[in-house]
């Protein structure tokens, strides 16, 4: 089943990832109007939760409007992901799915949370379409982050949490062999070099993380990472 999936992951994102030059406009300030609308964008999570196809634009505001959210929260994985690991241990595969469906519901376009679910469902052995059409909400949130930008400094990559860099570089099959933490006229970027492959010929990739970037500062102070250009 793991390999299966991995094949219908590797295969859709590579069909989305022929059509590279497309890009997807993030306007920042016209989704965060639009997810004002508490109803709208509570219709969205739940229309994404069932699995159902959205317009682009939709997604789009899934996706990025999580960063204007009461409860958004990009580091939460930390706390989270523990207490479904032990009500695996203890309970199994079932009931830590259960518990996964209870957060995803809330927040379903939150990538490490989708990601971290489809395992626990492989892991659970349920019906194979509904593990594919997850793993294919999946696909269509990272293509999202792809067509956000070219990669490079001056169009790096939009992302909502630090774990999108590497489920990206992961489907994108890029070798990492190093990081930095950026600054550059007062915004924030990750620099990964990599090993350039089919689907990304360049040596570096760059994510804006000006979203995420708040709490990751609180993590590990700017003096430390940062690299002043």
């Amino acid at each position: 089943m793991k390999k299966l999936l991995l094949v219908c992951l590797l295969a859709a994102f590579a069909v989305h990832a022929s059509y590279a030059q497309k890009r997807t406009e993030i306007d920042l300030a016209a989704i965060k109007e639009a997810v004002k609308d508490t109803a709208y964008y509570n219709n969205l999570k739940r229309e994404f939760f069932k699995l159902h196809t959205l317009p682009t634009q939709d997604l789009v505001n899934l996706f990025y409007g999580q960063a204007f959210q009461a409860d958004y929260s990009p580091y939460d994985k930390l706390i989270w992901q523990p207490a479904i690991d032990k009500i695996m241990k203890k309970d199994g595969a079932m009931s830590a799915l259960a518990m996964c469906f209870r957060l995803l519901e809330e927040r379903p376009a939150y990538l490490p949370l989708l990601n971290y679910t489809i395992n626990v469902a492989e892991s659970a052995k349920i019906d194979k379409s509904l593990l594919v059409a997850m793993v294919m909400n999946k696909v269509k949130l990272l293509v999202l982050i792809r067509e956000s930008g070219d990669g490079t400094i001056d169009s790096p990559l939009l992302v909502t949490s630090i774990s999108d860099e590497h489920l990206l570089m992961e489907v994108m099959k890029l070798q990492n062999n190093s990081q930095a933490l950026m600054e550059k006229d007062g915004r924030h970027y990750d620099m990964w070099e990599v090993t350039p492959n089919e689907m990304y010929k360049s040596d570096k990739i760059y994510f804006d993380i000006n979203l995420p970037y708040p709490e990751l500062s609180k993590l590990f102070p700017e003096d430390e990472t940062s690299d002043k250009n």
